[in-house]
């Protein structure tokens, strides 16, 4: 198998795939952008960040948002289905309106990208349903 992480999740679902996928689906899970931003900073930190800072806040959902991809990128170019878990951004650690300005809008991107590619997506997250309808009462389409 190859160095680095992603590499190596991605290798494992490939043979995974080639062994079962025919008969079961395969998924491989990536942290969504607010759960894999509360592993570089406090969890505490990163909810008053989005409240006392939420432009670097914004910058930090970005970066980890691109991560994502890359993440699931990789699971895709090995023929797994993705499921992303971001349950560090869960009601009522954060209201709904700061959900809706701060995090969705990386969701969106995240599960634009994985659309973009053929690809359904299974979500975990506190804010997110299957049918793309968070708990503010709007809808996400991918752009």
């Amino acid at each position: 198998m190859s160095t680095g992480s992603p590499g190596n999740w991605a290798e494992a679902a490939k043979i995974a795939v080639d062994r079962w996928g025919s008969t079961i689906p395969i998924r491989g899970a990536i942290s969504g952008p607010f759960s894999m931003a509360s592993k570089l900073i406090a969890h505490d930190d990163l909810i008053m960040g989005c409240i006392i800072n939420p432009d670097g806040i914004k910058e930090l959902l970005s970066l980890c948002t691109q991560t994502a991809i890359l993440y699931a990128n990789a699971f895709l170019s090995a023929g797994a289905q993705v499921i992303v878990f971001d349950s560090f951004v869960v009601p009522p650690m954060l209201s709904p309106e700061l959900y809706s300005e701060i995090v969705l809008p990386f969701h969106k991107e995240l599960f634009g990208f994985l659309k973009q590619n053929g690809r359904e997506a299974q979500s975990h997250t506190g804010y997110l349903s299957a049918s793309g309808k968070c708990a503010t009462g709007q809808y996400y389409s991918s752009p």
